[in-house]
């Protein structure tokens, strides 16, 4: 069940990230550790953000 929890809110996560930086469509392996199963959803979203934070940014 915590599993799954941290899976919906990862897909909300990255979604979000997605439209809001335009990230370019493909394929993006996502590995969460254990620890995530304790995290708010506002930490992993900070999470997500900040390994794709480059993204968009038009400084590639």
């Amino acid at each position: 069940m915590r599993r799954n929890r941290v899976r919906r809110r990862l897909r909300a996560a990255l979604t979000e990230l997605l439209v809001e930086r335009g990230c370019p469509p493909g394929w993006y392996l996502v590995v969460v550790r254990p620890a995530a199963t304790d995290a708010t959803y506002d930490e992993l979203r900070t999470a997500v953000f900040a390994a794709f934070g480059r993204f968009g940014t038009g400084d590639e």
